[in-house]
């Protein structure tokens, strides 16, 4: 499907333009929440990611989860394959609204990191909350991803976040000694700040 045709359909729907980020257009609507994302490549969009955006525009009832601190963030993206006449499509499932498209593979992943970015700039503008990253596992069993090509776009969300505070806390020793181990073997974390951010988050999303 041509993106110039889908974006007609969305803007029909009383979508409106909110911003363009390279490739990318972002769209909000006056009574519906969060955002859509449309990327707008050389080639046509595949049949199912026109189908996805069209879907998360019409019905829109985006859940997020609210982070208030964290360093990175490590979001799949589901990438269904393009042909000559067809761009790869790229949906990120933990991002509602959320979707990209590239000329091959790598360009693919490129405009997904693109895509999030621009979406989470217009989020932290309008003051709502950053969706948190679910793990591959938890979107691969779902039926509407088979057959994708799964990625992962480390995205540094502190940028997106309120600002952070200071907050003394007494820890065992022993117990700081295995967050200073387990940091050292996962770069991702970066420090105890962002461990202790990310198991904060991960134990508010399992009582949600």
């Amino acid at each position: 499907m041509n993106s110039r045709f889908l974006i007609s359909q969305i803007l029909a729907d009383g979508w409106y333009l909110v911003r363009v980020r390279g490739r990318h257009h972002h769209f909000k609507h006056p009574t519906k929440p969060g955002l859509v994302t449309v990327s707008h490549p050389k080639k046509d969009l595949l049949k199912k990611t026109a189908i996805s955006i069209l879907q998360q525009a019409l019905l829109h009832t985006p859940v997020a989860l609210r982070s208030r601190r964290t360093i990175n963030m490590l979001y799949p993206i589901a990438i269904s394959m393009g042909d000559k006449e067809h761009a790869w499509g790229v949906e990120v499932p933990d991002i509602p609204g959320c979707f990209s498209a590239g000329d091959d593979l790598d360009d693919a992943m490129a405009m997904a990191r693109e895509a999030i970015e621009g979406h989470f700039e217009i989020l932290a503008e309008d003051g709502s909350p950053i969706p948190s990253a679910s793990k591959v596992t938890v979107h691969a069993a779902n039926p509407h991803y088979a057959g994708c090509t799964w990625a992962l776009v480390d995205i540094d969300v502190t940028k997106y976040l309120g600002k952070a505070q200071k907050l003394n806390i007494t820890l065992p020793g022993y117990l700081l000694n295995r967050i200073d181990e387990y940091v050292l073997h996962h770069p991702e974390e970066k420090s105890r700040s962002g461990f202790l951010a990310s198991a904060a988050l991960k134990v508010l999303q399992q009582g949600r």
